[in-house]
């Protein structure tokens, strides 16, 4: 709700929000900016920049499924879920970032080399069944119309219906 946050964006290339709850505010500026739409960026007394468009990738972390009081399939269409729900048990735990910190510029240099069209390719593709599965297990979790449609309704794509005399 700050008209300032905003301005946090220019030049950056990740957004990062951890710890994220559930919220049931207005989700417009998070729809723009996944959607590679022009934002209002305003800085403390200065001119704002209007129709400035951030490329910027957006991380949201949460323990909890994220949801908002939107309803449109705007944030579901650019969303992909990552469900890290399986954790390592204590006993089998290790030191990581010491363990790999030795290879950690390699990795660095190997992931730049990565063409912007490939990633984006990779994105915004359908991705694997189990992606697919995953995405539709978030909008049920996010969206209470998706959730009373899962659970009262059967998709059989061989079927014929009709709703009132059409």
């Amino acid at each position: 709700n700050n008209r300032f946050e905003t301005f946090g964006l220019v030049g950056k290339r990740l957004l990062l929000v951890t710890d994220a709850e559930k919220y049931n505010g207005e989700v417009s500026t998070l729809k723009a900016i996944t959607g590679g739409d022009e934002i209002r960026v305003e800085q403390k007394f200065k001119q704002p920049l209007n129709g400035y468009s951030p490329q910027v990738m957006v991380i949201i972390a949460a323990n909890e499924p994220i949801s908002s009081s939107d309803m449109t399939s705007g944030l579901q269409r650019r969303r992909k879920r990552l469900n890290l729900d399986r954790p390592v048990p204590l006993d089998r735990q290790r030191d990581l970032k010491t363990e790999f910190k030795p290879f950690i510029p390699g990795l660095l240099n190997k992931i730049l080399t990565i063409s912007q069209e490939h990633i984006t390719r990779v994105l915004k593709g359908a991705g694997s069944q189990t992606q697919r599965n995953e995405a539709r297990k978030a909008m049920v979790e996010s969206n209470p119309l998706a959730a009373w449609l899962d659970s009262n309704c059967v998709f059989n794509p061989e079927s014929t219906f009709y709703i009132g005399t059409a």
